[in-house]
């Protein structure tokens, strides 16, 4: 199971709605690329600072973030 507590997402010209969808398919994306039988533990706080492609998608914008957080847990 995964348990975002806080997420945090600076998304210049975004509404409210397309954050939520952006840190919904991030948690997906982050979820699916976690071991299936992986051990459970607790993180404390993860700082990243991600550069997405400013003209990209919001799939692509999703996909550098999650790989970033996947990144980061190693």
């Amino acid at each position: 199971m995964l348990e975002i507590r806080e997420m945090v997402l600076r998304v210049p010209g975004g509404s409210e709605q397309d954050g939520r969808a952006l840190a919904d398919d991030v948690t997906r994306r982050v979820s699916d690329g976690l071991p299936a039988h992986g051990s459970s533990r607790e993180l404390g706080a993860l700082q990243l600072r991600v550069t997405a492609p400013v003209n990209g998608t919001r799939s692509q914008t999703a996909s550098t973030i999650a790989r970033a957080i996947l990144g980061g847990l190693k």
